[in-house]
């Protein structure tokens, strides 16, 4: 879900109250949690714990005014769902600085105990994704970076490895869209991701975007599954000729 620039910031505070109200808090989940800091402000909010607008299990929704900063935030995480191919992270933010000086923000997130997809020490694929689909305006853009990262210890905001970041532009360019490294995964891993933003002063409209993390076993390329399947033919073939070579009935 990408959020407008054309949709007020404060049509998203009344969109949480109205979730808060019209459904009760649901079942924790103490492993997903989404932590973001302006400047030296630093907030960790745990999936339907304090902060957390959405009762979903799996999903968090923030919506935020800090040091004013304001802030929209929806996370969610895939594990324990039926996908045991792919494990997912998104991160869908709108963020504006209303403050008359430029200020940082860090946004988070992060979820353990996977243990999908493969198995332990298989080679899997860590797949980070960006989108952007507004950057504050052109006259006073932000900037920033996006990454994605795996632990094998299985460590709460874990970045033991991680794929390219990824600088925000907009338009953004092909090759900031997609980022891939191949990891070999433990037994038990976390996945985290995080934007690292620099917000110009007096940002006349919210930026935009939203980034994704992905764990899925390498597929064999097209070319190397129509040689194997190949290969029983290929050995007949051989086999048939070294028959009429040696002149015997094949």
């Amino acid at each position: 879900m990408i959020i407008s620039r054309k949709v007020p910031l404060t049509c998203l505070g009344l969109l949480a109250a109205a979730l808060v109200a019209a459904t009760a808090p649901g079942r924790a989940r103490a492993d997903f949690k989404v932590q973001y800091a302006i400047g030296a402000d630093v907030t960790t909010v745990t999936d339907n714990g304090a902060g957390d607008l959405d009762p979903t299990v799996g999903t968090i929704f923030i919506s935020r005014t800090v040091d004013q900063v304001t802030l929209a935030i929806v996370a969610n995480t895939n594990k324990g769902s039926p996908e045991p191919a792919a494990q997912v992270q998104d991160a869908t933010v709108n963020i504006q600085n209303g403050a008359g000086v430029a200020q940082t923000a860090r946004i988070t997130v992060t979820d353990n105990n996977f243990t999908v997809p493969g198995t332990t020490g298989q080679s899997v694929v860590l797949q980070s994704r960006l989108g952007i689909s507004s950057i504050g305006g052109n006259i006073n853009p932000i900037t920033g970076t996006f990454t994605s990262y795996t632990d094998n210890n299985n460590a709460e905001f874990g970045k033991t490895f991680n794929t390219p970041p990824q600088n925000m532009l907009f338009p953004l360019p092909q090759s900031e869209q997609l980022k891939e490294a191949i990891f070999q995964r433990s037994g038990i891993y976390s996945v985290t991701n995080e934007f690292l933003l620099n917000l110009p002063a007096n940002q006349e409209f919210g930026a935009s975007f939203t980034g994704t993390t992905r764990v899925f076993i390498t597929p064999v390329p097209n070319n190397v599954a129509l040689l194997l399947s190949a290969l029983p033919a290929i050995g007949l073939v051989g086999w048939a000729l070294r028959r009429h070579r040696t002149g015997t009935p094949a």
